[in-house]
């Protein structure tokens, strides 16, 4: 071996020894931070999977950070009243017994209290294994199913994202135990295996409108998905040879259309979601369906909207303001023992629903809501509590139901430029008089607070309220 080849060798082992010694230094390093991390968190008491062994929490270094949660995840995730700092959710060890009726509309405490659960352990991410358990469930509604699938589609692809990279999270995301008919038939045909598998069961009796999203960054959509609900409602009456005497294609798509655009805009996220299901009876003499629809978002409560120092429409906030002090004058803010809740962010969400009322300066906005209310009871077919129809609206604290009871009325009132005009109210009151107070059955305060606005309409279709459909063909003959 000549002088150069002894030089070369020499550098190469040197360089080797360096590189050893690096190694050797920096898994020094790891290992007291790995003792330091553990120290804190047996003092603190939180544990977190990657502390778990040392071999565990190196792999979790070389991985680099953490993929970030959706907007969506990162927003819920920072209201405090809602899923943030629910240390009594850290012990759930990721088995979830769905309720026994999971509905926002008819069960929403105790569904909601199993929404926070599973958002709080899979953003903790403690648990390897999740189980969705419908051993008990007998009832789901569109509302609670839509809802848990948007928060679970959210947690799975940044899971995917975490496997990737190669960061230690939750394993799997499975439902056991669902068996029964009525659950499978929604699981199966508009649930958690078509929206997050993409397996859809066609059931004879029923007609799904999937899951759609639109906002800001889907431009066009509320257009497109307005005028595809429109024919959806078409498809569900053709179904049993029906067709709608209410409202025309047209009307119904632009009320759908403003609904859609207010929930677009009061979200943070400037995002919405929408989705339908049909369900065919098989005796048609009372009913020919029943049809539900369902959109919310995540983001500012119509409150919340109104509250907002910088709301354009400073005019409204003054009637609301003046509303507020009449009502807390005559003691009707106050929490009674007799009743139902009923406070400041109450009153304000039930006058946003009268027409012409909105955020913004443009006073031709603020239709949407009421005419979709009012479209709700065409379809309904009349204004008694007759059925099982039923349109809830949930936004923040406040739950505001329409079940036919109390319909719209017609009143005098304001415009913008100080002219008396004819306007539709809501007020669930005899008087048809918003200073007058509400029936609190109908319009009250939910300890729960949902962060955002979500409307769920369920509407039994009537042989009364549809005609027979005639066919061209026939309609030649005659």
């Amino acid at each position: 071996m000549n002088c150069t080849q002894q030089r070369h060798r020499s550098k190469k082992i040197h360089k080797i020894y360096k590189k050893k010694i690096r190694r050797r230094r920096k898994l020094v390093r790891l290992r007291n931070r790995y003792l330091n991390l553990k120290h804190h968190a047996h003092r603190t008491g939180k544990i977190d999977q990657t502390l778990s062994s040392f071999h565990a929490f190196t792999a979790s270094v070389r991985a680099g950070n953490r993929p970030s949660h959706s907007q969506t995840i990162q927003f819920l995730s920072k209201i405090v009243t809602v899923f943030a700092n629910q240390s009594k959710f850290d012990l759930d060890k990721g088995h979830f017994q769905v309720p026994k009726v999971f509905s926002l509309t008819d069960n929403y405490q105790e569904t909601f209290t199993f929404l926070k659960r599973l958002f709080v352990v899979l953003h903790a991410r403690h648990s390897i294994e999740i189980t969705i358990d419908y051993a008990y469930c007998e009832r789901i509604d569109l509302d609670a199913s839509v809802v848990l699938d948007v928060l679970l589609r959210e947690f799975i692809i940044n899971i995917h994202s975490c496997r990737q990279k190669g960061h230690r999270t939750t394993h799997t995301v499975r439902p056991i135990n669902f068996n029964r008919p009525e659950i499978e038939e929604i699981l199966l045909s508009i649930g958690s295996y078509r929206i997050l598998k993409g397996l859809f069961v066609d059931f004879p009796n029923s007609i799904s409108f999937p899951l759609r999203t639109g906002g800001k960054y889907y431009p066009g959509q509320v257009e497109i998905n307005s005028t595809d609900v429109v024919a959806y409602i078409e498809q569900c009456l053709n179904r049993c040879d029906r067709e709608l005497t209410g409202p025309t294609k047209k009307e119904l798509s632009d009320i759908i259309g403003e609904v859609l655009n207010n929930a677009d805009v009061h979200s943070t996220i400037q995002q919405h979601y929408l989705i339908g299901y049909f369900k065919l009876n098989q005796d048609q003499a009372k009913t020919v369906g029943t049809f539900n629809l369902v959109i919310f978002n995540f983001g500012d409560t119509i409150y919340q909207k109104f509250k907002d120092p910088a709301c354009p429409n400073q005019t409204v906030v003054s009637q609301m303001k003046e509303l507020s002090k009449m009502y807390t004058e005559r003691g009707w803010l106050t929490q009674l023992l007799d009743g139902p809740r009923f406070e400041e962010e109450t009153l304000w969400t039930l006058y946003a629903l009268q027409q012409g009322v909105t955020s913004y300066k443009n006073w031709e906005r603020g239709n949407g809501t009421i005419e979709f209310i009012e479209s709700f009871f065409v379809l309904k077919g009349d204004n008694e509590q007759a059925d099982d129809s039923q349109l809830t609206l949930l936004s923040g604290n406040t739950r505001i139901t329409f079940d036919g009871t109390y319909g719209i009325k017609t009143r005098t009132g304001t415009g913008p430029d100080n002219q008396n005009e004819y306007v539709k109210v809501m007020t669930f009151n005899e008087s048809g008089d918003i200073r007058q107070q509400p029936d609190r059955n109908f319009v009250n305060f939910t300890p729960h607070f949902f962060p955002g606005t979500l409307i769920s309409a369920k509407i039994c279709i009537k042989p009364s309220n549809t005609a027979v459909k005639i066919n061209a063909h026939e309609s030649a003959t005659d």
